[in-house]
């Protein structure tokens, strides 16, 4: 693959990856609705790591001048795509975390191994966020305990966006 090429599907999956984390957020909020007790609680904290991935990877919209579509249309299309996962009972929930998420680690960790030395550091957030997420269901399914891996991912998050909370 020629530079010009890589770079242009590197700009491409970054476009999509940033979108589909403003979706996810809503995505997450909307089933959030839909549960109460602990499932309310982890959904909630899902979408605090999407919006904490999206915070940290934003500086990489300016440096590649990635034409990002709307936040509202983008929120939109979590939202409608909770409305079709709503009534999924939470362990379908998290055996389609565990089972499902692994397509985006994939796809994000291509990402990542594109990314100039310069954007890794925040590339890497993106396959690292599914696999927090795929750790999460296990714990969770295992014994309940996955919440301490979504705030402990979101503290990681925040620290690569705001220095000064490391």
């Amino acid at each position: 693959m020629t530079g010009a090429a890589e770079a242009m599907d590197y700009r491409t999956a970054l476009i999509e990856a940033i979108e589909g984390e403003i979706a996810g957020e809503a995505y997450f909020e909307a089933l959030a609705e839909s549960h109460s007790g602990p499932a309310r609680e982890a959904l909630l904290l899902m979408a605090g790591v999407e919006r904490a991935v999206t915070a940290a990877v934003w500086p990489l919209v300016g440096r590649h001048e990635l034409p990002i579509a709307d936040t509202e249309t983008l929120r939109g299309q979590g939202r409608d795509s909770a409305r079709k996962d709503g009534a999924m009972a939470w362990q379908d929930f998290l055996r389609d975390v565990e089972t499902g998420y692994q397509k985006y680690v994939v796809a994000y960790e291509q990402i990542a191994l594109q990314a100039s030395a310069g954007d890794r550091a925040l590339a890497r957030l993106l396959p690292d966020h599914e696999v927090a997420f795929i750790a999460f269901a296990r714990a969770e399914m295992r014994d309940g305990s996955g919440a301490d891996i979504l705030r402990d991912f979101i503290r990681r998050a925040d620290a690569l966006h705001r220095p000064e909370a490391r």
